[in-house]
Order: C-alpha cells, then structure tokens, then sequence
C-alpha cells in the first residue's frame, strides 16, 4: 500500500460497522485466520465475513499473529503493522483506533454529558453526530500530532469501579487469571526488560492506568512498544492453559495487553512529549437518554438560538464551530421533539 501521508491510523474490525477509510485511515480486519471462530458476541455470518473481507485488510499477511485474535484481541492488528510495516508506506507515525472508539483529536469537537464508563474519560456519541465533527479528518489528524511524539488516552482510575489498584482490576476483567497473568509477565520483564520492572509494579499498586490500546506514535516508539509486549506476550501465551476455556475466559492475555500497554506509556512519561486524549466512543442512544445531555427541551431551542445569532455575527474557524454546532442542536431537537410526541 503507497503512502502520501506522515500517519497512518488503523481502525480494528471484527465485525461489520461505519466504515472510516482514506488516505489516513486504514480499515483492519483483526482475526481474520480465525474469523469463522466463537467470539464474545457470538459468531459471524457469511455476510459479515463478506463485508469485512470487501471493506478490510486482513491481519493473516506476511509476519502475522492473527490466529491469537481469541486470546489478545485488537492486539493482532497491531502485530501485524509492525511487521508488515512497508504495506503501510513506512509511515513516521502510525495509530491503532477501534471501529467505535476513537481519541478524540478535534479541539473543537463538543464533550457530551454522557459517559460511556465510570473509568476514564470516554465519551458517548451518535454516530451520525460524531461524524458531523470530522474528528478523524486528515485536517485534524495532522495538528493533532504536531508537536508530539505520542498521542494515548487520558489515564483512567479503576477506583471508580471499586477495585483498589489496576493489579485488582486486572484479576477482575480476567475471571480470576490475574495473578496467574502477572507472574508470567512479570518473570519475562525481569528477565529480558529490566528498565520496565519499576512502572510494572508501579502500576500493580497504583490504581491508574491509561486504557483501551488506542495510540499515535512516532514510529521508532511504536517499534519499541511493540518488542515489548509482543515479546512479554509470547512468553505468556506458552505458559497459559486457555484450551478449556470458553470465548469470553480466552481473553485474558487481551487484558495483560491492555496492562501492558499502559506499562509502556508510564516509561514514556518523562522522557517524551506526551498528550492525553478524551475518547470517542460511537454508541447510538437509548430514546430515553436523547435528553441527557441537555436535560429540558427549552434548553436546547435557547442554545440554538444563541447559535444562529453568533453565526452572523463571527467569523473564520468561530464561526464555521458556531454552524457546527447549530446543526446538531437542530438534530437533537429534532430527536428530542420526537421522544416527547410518540403514542
């Protein structure tokens, strides 16, 4: 794959969903060697693998760890970038993003009320409004990273879950493999990765951690990153039972990954320039939460309103935001009107 642009941004799929593609946005199929395998939301239809396969890459190219996508996920994606770097045109930064979870990189883009998890702050948005905002524009792609050298996630406080430290959580998510997953990491970092054994433990304690893989970096940084957890995960794969494990048990190591992920990024902190995103997270909401963000209907005519007087009266990037966002007060009207009119 020819490429013109400094950053490429894979978006991971495993199943049909808004396609996000151009010259920036690379759409990847994770798992597609075992596509045709249980997953956590069931299984594929012929016309899902269809769809990924006309819309997609796969990850089951060259160098490729696609047949792990059971037990690390998204993860498989990122394998496969690193080593079918050339496919992507050698970029000098690359990103992973999932097909509906996103950082959010527009300045301008408006936070909304409705928080898609208690840990960390990501962010609900109907699509069609989401899209209205071209966060994933190459316009903005290209300021976004100007200046730094990694773009991540906020860090998010598993306290808000009830779990006293990310060691905790980890356990959690993984249905009790947790000590089980760090000991098997923990031996390889020391072993091979000394310099990460202090934000490993660090992390185990603490209870923040930067969450969900989704990144931009330099290449030379995205080049360690992936030495780093690809060769901690080997050693972890080989040393877990998974085989009477049911489709939502064998993701354990996804979740060390995550862990991983955020050991790396703490590594990164002093030494690079570093800038914390709010995440986008595409969820259509229920007729019910159409309000949440704007509780009374008046509200949302009065900011209209106060809108489409400020259009008139700026200009420039102020006043294309104002239209902006005038048309989606008027979308959500429209929404809202609707909730309160049905039978």
């Amino acid at each position: 794959m020819a490429s013109s642009a400094p950053v490429k941004i894979l978006i991971g799929y495993h199943k049909p969903a808004r396609l996000f593609k151009s010259n920036i946005l690379v759409p990847v199929q994770g798992g597609r060697a075992c596509c045709r395998e249980i997953t956590k939301d069931g299984a594929l239809d012929e016309s899902d693998i269809a769809w990924l396969a006309n819309n997609t890459l796969g990850d089951d190219t060259g160098d490729n760890w696609s047949a792990y996508n059971r037990y690390i996920n998204e993860l498989t994606v990122v394998y496969w970038a690193w080593k079918n770097y050339a496919a992507l045109g050698d970029p000098n930064y690359i990103g992973f993003m999932q097909y509906g979870k996103h950082l959010i990189l527009n300045p301008y883009m408006e936070i909304p009320r409705r928080k898609w998890s208690a840990v960390g702050e990501a962010y609900c948005y109907a699509p069609q409004e989401y899209a209205a905002g071209g966060n994933l524009s190459e316009k903005c792609v290209l300021e976004a990273i100007k200046g730094w050298d990694i773009l991540c996630t906020e860090k998010g406080d598993v306290k808000a879950v009830g779990a006293s430290c990310c060691a905790e959580q980890l356990n959690r998510v993984s249905e009790g493999r947790g000590r089980e997953l760090l000991a098997l990491a923990g031996r390889a970092v020391r072993e091979r990765w000394p310099r990460f054994v202090p934000y490993m433990k660090e992390l185990e304690e603490n209870s923040q951690m930067y969450l969900s893989n989704l990144f931009i970096m330099r290449r030379e940084l995205f080049f360690g990153y992936c030495e780093f957890i690809f060769d901690v995960l080997r050693d972890v794969l080989n040393g877990m039972d998974l085989s009477g494990c049911d489709a939502v048990q064998k993701r354990a190591p996804a979740f060390l990954g995550e862990f991983l992920t955020s050991v790396f990024l703490r590594s990164c902190e002093k030494e690079y320039r570093m800038k914390a995103c709010k995440t986008a997270v595409l969820s259509e909401p229920a007729p019910e939460e159409l309000l949440t963000d704007v509780v009374l209907l008046g509200r949302l005519k009065r900011s209209w309103w106060k809108y489409r007087l400020l259009t008139h009266i700026t200009w420039g990037k102020v006043q294309k935001n104002c239209r902006r966002r005038k048309h989606l007060l008027a979308q959500r009207i429209e929404r809202a009107e609707a909730y309160f009119n049905r039978s």
